[in-house]
């Protein structure tokens, strides 16, 4: 039996449609990078999801609609790698702990799931997405311990 000449063009138009839907679904997110980097790959990450409490303006920040109940930020200035001033050692009177010194603690905070007490970011926020915590995630074990 032979196709007829229709039959193939819708076929083969219904295979193309489906590769053309497929496509932007598999590239929703580029590929996690093996050694991600402040300035290029988590930067922008804590830019968009946690600067607004974690140093904007400087402060550490009580969370908009979130209760008071709930701790609030105590560490981690993410709007800067470095500790605030440059060099400073934290604990010390003055110094605040930049994202390198922090880098470590943030896999604890943001794959806690979605219920766990110290959820990063907190509810009401939306969760990160499983991609911005594997490359925050990726970047952390990657730096060493922070130097006190």
């Amino acid at each position: 039996m032979v196709a007829k000449p229709h039959t193939v063009t819708r076929l083969l138009s219904a295979l193309g449609l489906a590769a053309a839907l497929a496509l932007p679904v598999a590239g929703c997110n580029p590929a996690v990078p093996d050694r991600p980097t402040y300035d290029h790959d988590v930067q922008p990450i804590l830019t968009a999801r946690c600067v607004r409490c974690h140093g904007a303006g400087g402060n550490l920040n009580a969370i908009p609609g979130v209760p008071t109940a709930l701790p609030q930020p105590q560490l981690c200035y993410l709007q800067t790698y470095d500790n605030i001033p440059a060099g400073c050692a934290v604990g010390a009177a003055g110094c605040s702990a930049g994202a390198g010194y922090c880098a470590g603690m943030l896999s604890t905070y943001i794959n806690g799931g979605d219920n766990a007490p110290l959820r990063m970011p907190p509810k009401p926020s939306d969760p990160l997405s499983d991609w911005e915590k594997e490359v925050l995630t990726k970047w952390g074990a990657l730096m060493p311990p922070p130097k006190s």
